[in-house]
């Protein structure tokens, strides 16, 4: 794991592998001050991307899909549920179980690998780590195939993504036209 130190305006920051830092250059010009903030990612992953034509644009569209699928699935929650007290209850423990679900807390047995198929989370992070070449970080014991630079598999992820996108979203939509036609009756 990766630790730095940076200072910033006088006061220390510390964080572990995904650490962005940030350096201000002051430059004078006449009576203002221009600042210039330079934003890097301290993750060696790969810059050849798989598919949008550089990691980045690569990691974007993964974090894009994560979004919306989970945004679809907030809205299956808001639909199955008729109480605001209840969707706030709901939706945390949704969010616990796709994180435990994802694989990359612990590594999943058979029955639960079966049960992650339906989570965003687990896509995501294997899309994640296969964009980031995760394997090339590893120790030699915890590699897998799936972390391979593949695009193949990416599109894979992607696909599944975009598929749980779909479900959420048409089965969102028939219990909105169940409950938009129960109160006009």
């Amino acid at each position: 794991m990766y630790i730095i130190r940076h200072e910033v305006a006088g006061y220390h920051q510390c964080g572990a592998l995904y650490i962005i830092i940030t350096e201000f250059q002051y430059t004078l010009k006449r009576d203002d001050m221009q600042k210039r903030a330079i934003f890097s990612l301290f993750f060696d992953y790969s810059s050849r991307g798989l598919f949008l034509g550089n990691s980045t644009a690569d990691l974007t569209a993964t974090f894009f899909l994560i979004m919306l699928s989970m945004d679809m699935l907030g809205l299956l929650v808001g639909m199955l549920i008729d109480s605001i007290t209840s969707i706030m209850t709901v939706i945390p423990v949704i969010l616990i179980a796709q994180m435990l679900l994802s694989g990359c807390l612990f590594e999943l047995n058979v029955l639960l690998e079966k049960i992650a198929v339906i989570t965003t989370a687990h896509w995501g992070f294997y899309a994640f780590a296969a964009i980031a070449d995760l394997n090339r970080l590893l120790p030699d014991g915890l590699k897998k195939d799936v972390y391979q630079h593949d695009a193949r598999y990416v599109l894979y992820c992607w696909i599944f993504l975009i598929l749980l996108t779909f479900i959420c979203t048409f089965v969102s939509g028939i219990l909105l036209y169940v409950k938009v036609n129960r109160k006009d009756s």
